[in-house]
Order: structure tokens, then C-alpha cells, then sequence
């Protein structure tokens, strides 16, 4: 949909309502709510909190909804703090949001391999570095996240050209300025009823029952 197709989808939905009560929301009031719920229904299907209990990965659904956020970091080369450890920090990545997944060069001894850092939490990350199956190496790093900065973690070897695939934040939409939203046109309906839903809860608080219920019903 355009953003007037958004705004006049909104208002219709609110007329099946109770019209009369309701007041007259101005476009920039409807632009706000239509970003924030973006916001907050890109991050439910990202993080897997909706009725599905799925993921960005888990559900070919949830990828196909997400396929316009997800986006490639051009070839960064990290900072070299050891001989085992880099990082990089994911401030410097315009709009990042969460990260999808890592992809580096390794070298070792004139050898130069793609590598598939492996996520590891910090609470397993000592038992990992002293198990002499799983502690990271040359065709096996792990990474962590610290601070805003991705840690990669390897044994005497090189980490370059580190590719980030990451989820971006939503670009504002705006009535005045015809910037709609970037979500496929699928998820369009979601938005509008996800919209009025927190128009309605603004005005009234009990005819929602807030974020719990809502997430239940959003696939």
C-alpha cells in the first residue's frame, strides 16, 4: 500500500469502531502510531514473540516478511586486539538493528578459508575457550557481543573482510513526504490492524488488553 492507502486503511478500521467517540487523528498523529507499530511488529517477528512463537529463520513466513529489512555489510576489516581476538564495532553499520549472521576470512600459514563464526554466549564462553573440541580456531571461530561490538575470537590466525548480515531499522513513514512502509505488501494488512489497535489503546486502555494479547495475534 501507499502511505494514503495506509492512513485511509487506519481510519477505516478505527470507523468500524465507534466512530463518534473517537477523535479526529491528524496525519502526522497517524504517521506516529503507523512507525510505531512497524517498530514494534518487526521486532515480534524478528524475535519470534507472536502467535507462531517463531523466529526470523525458524518459519519461511517470517523470512518472507522480513526479506526487505535484512541487508549485507559491505567487507569490514576488524580491529586486531590479540592474536586471537578481534572486534568490530556494529555502531559504525548504517541503520543496524540486530544481527543475522557473520561471514570472514580466516588465514592461517598462506591458507585462506570462509569461515561461519559461531555465536556463543557469554556464559559458555570460558568452557568453550578450555574444551579441546569445541575452543575456537582456525576454521572455527566463535563471536560474541560486547558493548555494541562484535568480538571474534580465533587461534593465531587472521580475520578479515568480515561481512555482517543484519536486520535494519524501519525507515520512518510519512504522509506529507509519500514514504510508505518498507514492509512486503503481505503484512501491510498486520500493520494497519496492528495500528489501530494501538490507537485504540491509547485512547482507551481497557479495550485492549496490551502488548500480551496483541502479540498472540500477530502471525
Amino acid at each position: 500500500m501507499t502511505i494514503q492507502e495506509l492512513h485511509r486503511a487506519v481510519r477505516l478500521e478505527l470507523d468500524k469502531t465507534d466512530a463518534n467517540s473517537l477523535p479526529d487523528f491528524t496525519r502526522s498523529e497517524i504517521d506516529y502510531w503507523l512507525n510505531t507499530a512497524q517498530e514494534r511488529l518487526q521486532t515480534n517477528k524478528y524475535t519470534g514473540l507472536n502467535l507462531l512463537q517463531k523466529g526470523s529463520e525458524e518459519l519461511q513466513k517470517r523470512i518472507d516478511d522480513l526479506r526487505t529489512f535484512i541487508k549485507n555489510s559491505p567487507p569490514i576489516d576488524p580491529v586486531q586486539v590479540t592474536n586471537s581476538k578481534y572486534l568490530l564495532d556494529l555502531s559504525t553499520i548504517p541503520d543496524y538493528k540486530g544481527l543475522y549472521k557473520v561471514l570472514a576470512l580466516s588465514t592461517q600459514d598462506s591458507c585462506t578459508i570462509e569461515v561461519y563464526p559461531e555465536f556463543c554466549r557469554h556464559d559458555e564462553y570460558v568452557r568453550i575457550k578450555r574444551d579441546p573440541f569445541n575452543r575456537p580456531e582456525f576454521r572455527r571461530p566463535i563471536y560474541l557481543i560486547t558493548d555494541n561490538k562484535l568480538e571474534i575470537e580465533t587461534k593465531n590466525a587472521l580475520i578479515f573482510d568480515v561481512v555482517v548480515t543484519y536486520i535494519k531499522k524501519p525507515r520512518l513513514m510519512s504522509f506529507d513526504n509519500n514514504i510508505t512502509s518498507e514492509f512486503p505488501e503481505a503484512v501491510h494488512v498486520e500493520l494497519v490492524k496492528f495500528t489501530k489497535d494501538l490507537l485504540l489503546e491509547n485512547i482507551e486502555s481497557q479495550r485492549i488488553q496490551s502488548e500480551q494479547l496483541r502479540s498472540q495475534t500477530i502471525e
